[in-house]
């Protein structure tokens, strides 16, 4: 559930979208690169606005591929832009928590069948986002939700890391992502490849 917005007003959305949309509420979340936002249309559905904190940037070749990508297990990003000094993602509203939550609460259960839907699932989602031309570098359990429990329809989001295949020869100081699912390659060597989601599924 969302926390309520803040009284004094410090929780706002930016101009391009606060003239469109109601704020609901904060949504719990574990980044740190965003604050994530419950919000509704003029049409009362519910909807996501991820606003990036002042200073950090999306990839703008990773929005261009995302916002035409239709894939039943990756997030469905209806708008993405800049307003006020930061970044923004406009996303689809998944009530069913992380696949961390979801696997936490279900250790009890015998994990078998379902590990396989997850990673069936997953696959098809890596899948996509590599036949689009995305390497999503954050791969893990708290960035995927669930659209449903029963049956189980898992969806991939949080983009703030990915990189376009078209940087595979680029290579950075600095290793983004976290680091218990980084690929031992990435580590060392900080290159974008799309193994790296492969290693993190695994």
């Amino acid at each position: 559930m969302p926390t309520q917005p803040e009284a004094d007003g410090l929780l706002r959305l930016p101009s391009a979208l606060a003239e469109r949309l109601t704020l609901i509420g904060e949504l719990l979340h574990q980044g740190r690169e965003a604050d994530i936002l419950l919000v509704c249309d003029a049409e009362g559905t519910q909807l996501v606005a991820k606003v990036y904190r002042s200073g950090v940037r999306v990839a703008p070749e990773v929005w261009e591929k995302l916002r035409g990508l239709d894939a039943r297990h990756v997030v469905r990003v209806h708008e993405t832009g800049r307003s006020d000094g930061r970044d923004f993602e406009l996303l689809e509203y998944l009530e069913g928590g992380s696949l961390e939550a979801f696997m936490s609460a279900a250790r009890a259960t015998t994990p078998g069948p379902r590990m396989t839907q997850i990673v069936r699932q997953l696959a098809e989602a890596v899948e996509h986002l590599h036949g689009a031309g995305i390497v999503h570098s954050d791969l893990k359990p708290s960035n995927v939700l669930l659209r449903s429990r029963n049956p189980l329809d898992l969806v991939l989001t949080d983009f703030g890391v990915s990189k376009s295949l078209d940087a595979t020869s680029r290579f950075t100081q600095r290793v983004f992502g976290t680091v218990s699912y980084c690929s031992p390659e990435y580590l060392f060597g900080a290159q974008v490849s799309a193994p790296q989601d492969w290693w993190a599924l695994g």
